[in-house]
C-alpha cells in the first residue's frame, strides 16, 4: 500500500511512529527515576494521545490509498470510454462509406431495371428486383439513426456468433437530444454484458435478449432483460463480478452511470426470476456541463 503513494508522503509516515517510539521510551525512563504521580499520570496521557494520533495518521493513509485506488480506476475508464468513441466512430464511418455504396449500386439497377422492362426480359427483371429487394434488407435502419444502427447492427451481429437473438423495441418519438455517442455507449455496454451472460445459457429459444429504446416528450427510457444462469448478486446497484481479475473488469457498469449523471439519469440493476434487468431513464436534453 505504501509504495504506491509519493516518497515524500512515504518517509514523512515512517518518521512520525519513529519520533512517537523515541518519546515514549524517554518518557518511561523520566517516570523510573521520579515516580512521582503527576508524572506516571502525564506519561499515560502522553502515551495514549501520541498512539491515537498514530491511529490516525494510518486511517489518512489509508484514505489517501483508497483515493488514489479510486482516481486510477476512473482514469481507466475514461480512457476506455475513450477507445470507444473512436471506436464507434470509425464504425460510423465506415458505415456510411457502405450506405453510399448501396445506393449507388440501387440506382444503377433502377436504370437497367427499366431498360429490362422496356425490352419486356421477364426473367432478368426478376432477377434485379430480387437483388434490389436483397439490398433493401441488408440495410440496418432501427433507429433512424447512422451511429445507434451501426452500433446496434454490430452488437446484433455479434449475438449471432454467439447463437443469441437480440429482440429491439424501438420508439424514438420526437427530437433526440442526447449526445448520439454517449447513447451509443450505453447500448453498446449494456449489450455487451447481455450478450456475456446469454451466451451461457442451455437451450437456443431462452438465449434472447429484449431491448427496449423508448423516448417520449423529455425521457428517454432503455431496457436491457437478458437471461441468466444463476441468481446476480447486487450490492450498492453494482454487479459483483465472477471473473478472476476482478478490480479490471466491471468497467462497464461505472462507464453507464457516468454518462447517465451526466443527463441527471437513474439507472437500476435488478435480477427477477432468472432475468437480469438494466433499466436506465434519462432526461432528454443536452449533457450538463
Amino acid at each position: 500500500m505504501l509504495n504506491e503513494l509519493n516518497c515524500r508522503w512515504y518517509f514523512s509516515f515512517l518518521i512520525y511512529p519513529s519520533i512517537t517510539l523515541v518519546v515514549l521510551i524517554q518518557n518511561y525512563y523520566l517516570i523510573l527515576n521520579d515516580e512521582q504521580m503527576v508524572y506516571v499520570r502525564w506519561f499515560v496521557l502522553s502515551s495514549v494521545l501520541l498512539v491515537l494520533s498514530n491511529v490516525v495518521i494510518f486511517l489518512i493513509l489509508g484514505e489517501m490509498h483508497r483515493l488514489q485506488m479510486d482516481k486510477l480506476k476512473i482514469e481507466l475508464a475514461e480512457q476506455r470510454l475513450a477507445a470507444q468513441e473512436q471506436h464507434y466512430a470509425e464504425m460510423t464511418e465506415r458505415n456510411k462509406e457502405i450506405k453510399k455504396h448501396i445506393h449507388d449500386t440501387k440506382n444503377l439497377l433502377l436504370v437497367l431495371q427499366s431498360y429490362v422492362m422496356q425490352g419486356k426480359i421477364h426473367d432478368a427483371e426478376t432477377h434485379l428486383k430480387e437483388m434490389l429487394d436483397n439490398l433493401d434488407s441488408g440495410t440496418m435502419d432501427y433507429t433512424g439513426n447512422i451511429v445507434l444502427d451501426t452500433v446496434l447492427g454490430a452488437k446484433i451481429n455479434e449475438a449471432q456468433k454467439h447463437a443469441v437473438k437480440i429482440v429491439p423495441a424501438i420508439a424514438l418519438y420526437g427530437q433526440l437530444n442526447i449526445k448520439v455517442l454517449d447513447l451509443a455507449l450505453l447500448l453498446g455496454n449494456a449489450l455487451d454484458n447481455a450478450i456475456e451472460a446469454t451466451s451461457k445459457i442451455n437451450g437456443e429459444t431462452k438465449k434472447k435478449i429484449y431491448l427496449t429504446v423508448k423516448l417520449h416528450q423529455d425521457i428517454l427510457h432503455i431496457v436491457v432483460k437478458n437471461p441468466v444462469m444463476h441468481p446476480v448478486q447486487i450490492e450498492n446497484n453494482s454487479v459483483k463480478t465472477n471473473k478472476e481479475n476482478a478490480e479490471m473488469h466491471g468497467f462497464g457498469i461505472p462507464n453507464m452511470q457516468t454518462i447517465v449523471q451526466k443527463y441527471k439519469g437513474t439507472l437500476d440493476l435488478r435480477c427477477v426470476d432468472q432475468f437480469f434487468v438494466l433499466n436506465i431513464v434519462l432526461e432528454n436534453e443536452e449533457e450538463l456541463r
